[in-house]
């Protein structure tokens, strides 16, 4: 291909999907591991081997590439997170790795490994929509002129709503004590402590919203 004067292979390839197919079809699994079999719902390492086409998704396609290019830049080792599908159709989330050679010779057998990282990666999914939702929870008390903060087991402010940012200005990364504990006790706020884990959230609400 450099030789027909090719320089980026990532576009050479998303503009030819027929050649994605073409280099596909000449890699050959020789063999799989227990683990494999496990990792794929497979019977036997014969079921897997003529199977294999059924385990990629419609983003393997873009993996692919990337492994090639890995090869096409000279780099020694290539990883990369890929969804997979086993027999039963239920997908999964893999951490692929392979070593690159320079010698064409020791890339004719390369060891493939497939790590399955889908509970992780669960995980991470929830943890980032739980976060998003409780941010955007602890926003929207700005609109009905709630302070919130957020401190840690340290004593140190790791969060602070707006309305509290206005009312006793940027405080974060602060000791507690040392900023807002010690203001005037005789201020027009009414701290509400509530304990969660190593966290210590102290809800503030003006007085003026309490005497309603």
């Amino acid at each position: 291909l450099r030789d027909q004067g090719v320089t980026d292979l990532r576009r050479y390839l998303a503009d030819r999907p027929e050649a994605i197919k073409d280099l596909a079809g000449l890699i050959k699994v020789l063999h799989v591991n227990q683990a494999t079999l496990e990792l794929f719902g497979a019977e036997n390492e014969v079921a897997l081997i003529h199977s294999i086409d059924r385990t990629f998704v419609e983003d393997s396609a873009a993996v692919f590439i990337e492994e090639l290019n890995a090869i096409w830049e000279g780099r020694s080792y290539f990883r990369s997170e890929a969804t997979f599908r086993k027999l039963d159709g239920q997908e999964i989330t893999g951490l692929i790795s392979m070593p690159i050679s320079v010698r064409e010779d020791e890339m004719r057998n390369v060891p493939v490994s497939i790590l399955d990282i889908t509970d992780r990666v669960k995980t991470e999914q929830a943890l980032a929509a739980s976060q998003s939702l409780y941010r955007t929870i602890l926003e929207s008390m700005n609109e009905v002129g709630e302070g919130l903060l957020i401190v840690s087991a340290e004593g140190r402010i790791d969060y602070m709503n707006q309305t509290m940012i206005d009312w006793f200005g940027e405080q974060t990364g602060k000791l507690c004590q040392d900023s807002i504990a010690t203001l005037d006790p005789d201020a027009n706020y009414s701290p509400v402590p509530v304990f969660s884990g190593k966290q210590r959230v102290v809800q503030y609400l003006s007085r003026r919203l309490v005497n309603r």
